[in-house]
């Protein structure tokens, strides 16, 4: 991945998820982009938009989010795409990016929910 910002060099072959750290602190990528934090979910300063959200609420919406999948008898794999983490983060700004990977709802978050009924 590389920054597309105009005379900007960062680019980096592994751990893409370093792209978002660089483009909040990246100035060219701000001025030539300006909508760009908001579409990240970030506000100007680059705080995320919803401030005040403890790191606890994450799990627990996670946990809610499978069991209405579980509930609603829908694949595990359903949401475990680019294209849903994309809509997920979007109506969330960029709080959730849904339940987490197959392994994940499929390992200790289904036991967890189970747990709960069983």
């Amino acid at each position: 991945m590389a920054c597309k910002a105009r005379d900007c060099s960062w680019s980096r072959v592994y751990h893409a998820s370093r792209i978002e750290e660089h483009l909040l602190d990246c100035q060219l990528a701000n001025s030539e982009f300006p909508t760009m934090l908001r579409d990240l979910g970030r506000a100007p300063d680059g705080d995320p938009l919803l401030p005040g959200v403890p790191p606890e609420w994450l799990p627990g919406v996670q946990l809610a989010f499978l069991e209405a999948i579980l509930r609603s008898a829908v694949p595990f794999g359903t949401f475990d795409s680019p294209l849903w983490r994309t809509v997920l983060t979007r109506v969330s700004h960029g709080l959730f990016t849904g339940p987490g990977t197959r392994q994940a709802v499929s390992g200790w978050m289904f036991d967890k929910v189970t747990d709960k009924y069983y």
